[in-house]
Order: structure tokens, then C-alpha cells, then sequence
């Protein structure tokens, strides 16, 4: 271990410690990347800085006062970007590339945006950088590779020796690079660059080598099963499998009729509860919801034939249609399913908090799953078919569906076994994967940083021909529709069921009053996809355990069922994504956008939780983040009282915000109306 601190010695590095850092990486041998068709060192680095946000005469502005980076076991702290720019073009020397990771490089690249000349900036939407070239050096982001943040990261997938600090940094204090920083807070800093050295460590267990690590993190899964899936060793299966992938081509037309039917989980409550504080609730899960589909339901299998007027039987086909409906309203007291923003055309609409009670007129893009749904829950005068693609429909081919079984499988098995935790983790977010690889878009716009950030809007003719056309395809755009659809179709089925008693709605979850003729309804439900297991097994002649492996505990886990997940003393929501409750006698909540404790801190009963709750910035734990991309040229004075003169090219502000629960006025007014109208029908 080699510590370097350039602000001890002259602001830069000596000749010395040039040659050693030049002689230390290149005695490693460099590794070769059939995949980028070039050399890598197989060194694990990393970058980290820490940033002071204040204002200058009123305005916002942001500036490094200390950055770390690590070589291996090389660690260099420095003040100035200078001094890091000087140590950058030390690595440029290098005769082959080197990958530099950063924890969230989106937040550090608006630092350094202006510092360097850029090859190449992959972002997945804008500010949100994946990856950045400059010559031979590559930041990349581990964040967008975990999923998470590095305390989060070092919990799952780190050794109990590298964990995040917290706490160590106040980080209201304002500093720049002339204030005195004491070995603790230096500490601070590099421990987190060390932490992602040691999580990077983890992802070398299975992949080897530093260039090999997948970019994203469903690209992880989307390898495993790629190379599974196109696996040339058993040549029959390979032939089969990219037979049928080969097969389903999509047309720039059909595709836009997809994008248009995908939606996501059904999240939502009923009007009739909103606000109220109920009583003995209990919760539901369908277990794995997702993988369950996949495993169990019939998708598009063939290519798509264009259709108008006559809707085929769906008996054979599954179909996605452009379709009008004249005068139509709900005929379920207790919720409503269609989501207005996915109308492309909506006349006149009565709405309950983004889903539509009743309109003159709407036209909208659904499966034929959604279709089914819809005459379910609403009544309408007139049903115009437009047109739309069918496809034969069939299981998911065999591979695909082992590699689902596998994730499955281990996750039930090495879930709470303390020494199988890497392999929980990683079969766990394998099996979470396999549905967000089904639906990443296959048309995204192409996202430029050219000094500023643009977006180009992508060809579509060109981008399906290149997705028809792909070689290592192994996926269909179509399947993950179809997912979504599958298990909206089983939530909203039942929800309908349960009616009167039903509550609240999240994805894969139902929230309804705990009565013996709502279990009844779970119950019949889960016996019929037992059977459904079945028959399924059968058909696919596979021995039907398969679907219900065994916990450490020797209990049967069975996919796809809806799971009791106990009861909630009182339960009480204000709008999607914003619901409290006391479940064993404590006090909680889920509000998106905040965390669940500044609320339990506030609010100390369910009855102060309403419209309008207000928490300080100073109590919130949330941050406001402000781009900055002009640059700032003025006089800091820190907090012990030293100025110093800062330019900074770019940076990212930080601060503290207030949060506040709003629901919309609409919506209030409308439960409000509907409660009226309740009350005088009775």
C-alpha cells in the first residue's frame, strides 16, 4: 500500500512517483477484451471526490475541495483538479486502457464535464452517465452497475470490513481547497473509494476480468442468459432456439402499436377508502409475479399479421389493437383501470387520480388481456376496432424459461442461509432482471454530450432492422408486454372479486379488509394455478415440483402464488405510493419520494397523517440537486474563516428541501362528489 498526499508534496507528483505508479500498473499484463477488441490492465480503480454546495452573492454554486483515487493499492488524495488533471495525463502515458469506476459518476462528471476532451460519453438518459472515455481512460459508474447506493452496496456485497462510513462528515460545513482537513476526514474519503474497490472485487468472482464486469445491472443478467440461451454445445437446442428467435421480427409499425400497449403494474386504491382509516387489514403478494408469467403464461410467439375490424379468437392468438370507445363508464363501484395519460385520445373525462371514471370518448392501444379487463370493469355504447397485430401464442422457449427456474430456485433456497448470501443476491437480482430485460426499449434516443447534453430521436426503421437483423438477439420486444398484462390480469381480476372489502393496490400486492370471503377468493385463486402448474407441466413434460422449490426450512415456496403477508392493525392511504399503517403495534409508512423515517418522527398518529403534512429540510433527509453548468469564478471564505479564490468549470449544488404531502385538488374534489353520491343512494 502506497499513500500519496500531492498537497505535501508540491502539488504534483515527482518524478519518482510517476515512474513507480507507470511501473506499477504496467508490469501487470494487460488483458485482452474480445468483446471491445482491445487491451485492458486488470487493475481495480477507483475515484471519489467530496463537494462543497453554498451561495455566492445569491447564486448557487458547487466545488471539489478534495478528491482520492486508487490504483490497486495505490492511493493518491489531491485538492485542486489540476492536480488531478496532471495524474490523468500521467495515465494517458499508458500503452493500453484502464477502467476507473465511480459510485454514481453521473453526480461527478458534471464536475469534470469541462476538464477533459471526451471520445465517448454513453448516458442512459440525460446527466444519467453509464460511461466516459478519455484516450485510454474509462470512467465508469458502479452505482449503475449495483443498483444501489455504497452503503446499501457494501451491505449486499461487501465484507463486514468494508462498510461505508456514515456520520463521519458534516457535511454543512463549507470547505474549500485550502481548509485543513484532518486524517479523519481524508479517512472518510478514501474509505469510500476503497469500498468500491471491494465491491468491484465481488463482481470478479464471476467475471473475471475488470472489462468483462457488465455495464448495467440488468446487463449482468442479460449475459448469463444470452450465453446460455446461444449456447453452441448442445447444437440442437442452439438451432431450435435461434430458429424461433429469428422468427419473431417485429415492423416499425407493430412496434409503435407495442410501446403504445405496454404498461406497468396496476398501482392504485379505491375511492371509497381513500383517506379513511381502516381496520384490520390484511396484505397479499403474489409471489415473484413477474417470473411467474414468464414461466406459466403463453406469449407471442410467431411474427406478427397485421389484423383490422375482427379481433382473432384468443383461444390460439394473444393480440395488441388500436381501439375507440364511445361513451364509456365504469361498472365497478370500487375502482377504475384505465390510466388516462395511456389514451391518445380522451374527450371529456371524469378522473380518479390518474384513472379514468368516464369519458365521451377514448382511444387507446391494449392487448388483448387489457381488452378483456376493460369490458370488465366499465360499460360503454360502442366498440370500434381499428387495427392491430396477432401472434400465435405458445410458452417461452425452453432455455429461457431454465434460466428463470434457476434464479427462482436459487433464491428460494439460499434465501436466510448467512453463507449463501453472494449467491441470494445475485440469483435474486438475476430473477428481477430477467422482466426489465424484456422490456428495455429497443428504439431509445440517443443521448449526446458534446460540452452540452441533447438528444437525437432515434430512427426507428433503421433501429428495428438493427434489432431483426442481431445476431445475439435472444429476446422479444413483445414478451414483456405481455408480462405486465398477465399480471395486471390476475390482480385487478381479483380485486373485482373482492370488491366492497377491497382497499389498495401495488404491483403484485392486494390490501384488503381481513374477512374469511376474501381469503376464500385467495384461496380459490391459488388453487387454480396449482392446477394451472399442472396441466402446464404436462404440457411441457416437466415434473411440476420444479415450480416449488424448498426453503432452508423445508417449506414448499411455490411461484406465482399470493402469499399472506400479515395484517395491518389500521391502514390508511392518501394516494398512489402514499399510505401509512400500524402493524405490530408500530407506526409507519411508504410515501414515495421520502424516507419512512423523518415521517415516523413527525407524524404520531394515522389521523395527522393527511393533505398537507409538511416536513423540514432540516428533518427531510432529501436533497435538491442543481446542475451547474456554467462557470464559477469568486472568493470562498470556509468555515474557520480562510478565503480562498475558486473556479470551478461545472458541479452539481446540493441542498436540503422541505417535503410536503399534496394530493390534488381534483381528486379531493372528486371523492368528495362520490361520497355525495354514495350517501344519497343509500
Amino acid at each position: 500500500m502506497r499513500y500519496i498526499d500531492l498537497n505535501k508534496n508540491a502539488g504534483s507528483l515527482t518524478s519518482d512517483e510517476q515512474t513507480y505508479i507507470l511501473s506499477y500498473i504496467t508490469q501487470q499484463a494487460p488483458y485482452y477484451s474480445r468483446k471491445y477488441k482491445t487491451r485492458y490492465y486488470d487493475i481495480i480503480c477507483s475515484f471519489d471526490i467530496e463537494s462543497t454546495s453554498t451561495y455566492h452573492n445569491n447564486e448557487k454554486c458547487a466545488f471539489m475541495y478534495v478528491w482520492g483515487l486508487c490504483i490497486d493499492n495505490i492511493k493518491i488524495v489531491g485538492r485542486t483538479w489540476d492536480q488531478f488533471i496532471s495524474v490523468i495525463n500521467l495515465l494517458k502515458q499508458l500503452p493500453h486502457n484502464l477502467i476507473i469506476w465511480v459510485h454514481n459518476l453521473s453526480f461527478e462528471f458534471n464536475f469534470i464535464c469541462h476538464l477533459f476532451e471526451w471520445d465517448k460519453v454513453f448516458a442512459l438518459e440525460e446527466r444519467r452517465v453509464c460511461y466516459c472515455t478519455t484516450k485510454n481512460i474509462q470512467f465508469r459508474c458502479s452505482f449503475i452497475l449495483s443498483g444501489c447506493s455504497l452503503a446499501k452496496t457494501c451491505e449486499l456485497y461487501c465484507p463486514p470490513e468494508y462498510q461505508k462510513k456514515t456520520g463521519d462528515l458534516d457535511y454543512g460545513l463549507i470547505r474549500h481547497y485550502k481548509t485543513p482537513l484532518s486524517d479523519k476526514e481524508i479517512n472518510y474519503l478514501l474509505f469510500d473509494v476503497i469500498c468500491v474497490q471491494a465491491y468491484i472485487r465481488y463482481e470478479l468472482q464471476t467475471y473475471k476480468h475488470v472489462s468483462d464486469i457488465p455495464l448495467t445491472k440488468t446487463s449482468k443478467v442479460r449475459k448469463y442468459c444470452k450465453d446460455y440461451c446461444l449456447a453452441k454445445k448442445d447444437r440442437d437446442k442452439y438451432f431450435r432456439y435461434k430458429g424461433i428467435i429469428d422468427s419473431l421480427t417485429l415492423e416499425a409499425e407493430e412496434y409503435k402499436y407495442l410501446k403504445n400497449a405496454f404498461a406497468g403494474g396496476f398501482t392504485h386504491g379505491s375511492w371509497s377508502k381513500q383517506g379513511k382509516i381502516i381496520n384490520n387489514v390484511s396484505s397479499y403478494d403474489l409471489c415473484s409475479a413477474y417470473p411467474a408469467q414468464m414461466l406459466l403464461r403463453q406469449f407471442p410467439m410467431s411474427k406478427g399479421v397485421y389484423f383490422t375490424s375482427n379481433l382473432p379468437n384468443t383461444q390460439d392468438f394473444c393480440y395488441v389493437v388500436k381501439v375507440g370507445f364511445y361513451n364509456i363508464i365504469t361498472s365497478f363501484f370500487y375502482e377504475h383501470i384505465i390510466s388516462k395519460h395511456k389514451c391518445i385520445k380522451c374527450d371529456n373525462p371524469v378522473v380518479d387520480n390518474g384513472r379514468i371514471i368516464s369519458a365521451d370518448y377514448i382511444e387507446i392501444y391494449v392487448t388483448d388481456i387489457d381488452l378483456k379487463l376493460i369490458k370488465m370493469y366499465y360499460d360503454f355504447e360502442k366498440l370500434i376496432i381499428y387495427d392491430g397485430y396477432k401472434y400465435r401464442k405458445n410458452f417461452l422457449p425452453e432455455s429461457f424459461r431454465e434460466c428463470v427456474l434457476k434464479f427462482y430456485n436459487d433464491k428460494t433456497v439460499y434465501k436466510g442461509v448467512e453463507s449463501e448470501k453472494d449467491r441470494y443476491m445475485l440469483a435474486k437480482e438475476n430473477l428481477n432482471s430477467c422482466y426489465g430485460m424484456s422490456v428495455t426499449d429497443i428504439c431509445r434516443p440517443e443521448i449526446i454530450f458534446d460540452g452540452n447534453w441533447t438528444q437525437e430521436s432515434p430512427d426507428i426503421s433503421k433501429q428495428i432492422d438493427i434489432y431483426n437483423n442481431s445476431k445475439t438477439r435472444f429476446l422479444s420486444y413483445a414478451w414483456g408486454v405481455w408480462v405486465t398484462t398477465y399480471t395486471r390480469e390476475i390482480i385487478l381480476t381479483i380485486i373485482h372479486k373482492i370488491g366492497a372489502d377491497y382497499i389498495y393496490s401495488d404491483t403484485d400486492s392486494i390490501k384488503a379488509k381481513k374477512t374469511e370471503r376474501v381469503q376464500t377468493i385467495i384461496n380459490e385463486f391459488n388453487n387454480k394455478w396449482i392446477e394451472r402448474i399442472k396441466k402446464t407441466s404436462d404440457v411441457l413434460s416437466i415434473n411440476s415440483e420444479v415450480f416449488s422449490p424448498l426453503t432452508p426450512k423445508g417449506v414448499k415456496k411455490t411461484i406465482g402464488l399470493l402469499e399472506y403477508e400479515g395484517d395491518y392493525e389500521k391502514f390508511k392511504f392518501l394516494r398512489a405510493k402514499c399510505y401509512g399503517y400500524i402493524k405490530n403495534n408500530v407506526l409507519d409508512f411508504t410515501v414515495a419520494g421520502i424516507n419512512h423515517k423523518p415521517l415516523q418522527d413527525k407524524i404520531k398518529s394515522l389521523d395527522e397523517f393527511s393533505d398537507g403534512v409538511h416536513i423540514e429540510s432540516n428533518d427531510s433527509l432529501k436533497l435538491c440537486h442543481t446542475y451547474i453548468d456554467d462557470p464559477f469564478d469568486g472568493d470562498i471564505t470556509d468555515y474557520t474563516g480562510k478565503t480562498a479564490h475558486i473556479y470551478s468549470t461545472s458541479g452539481v449544488h446540493l441542498e436540503p428541501i422541505d417535503f410536503q404531502i399534496n394530493i390534488d385538488p381534483t381528486y379531493s374534489e372528486l371523492i368528495k362528489s362520490l361520497y355525495q353520491k354514495e350517501t344519497s343512494t343509500l
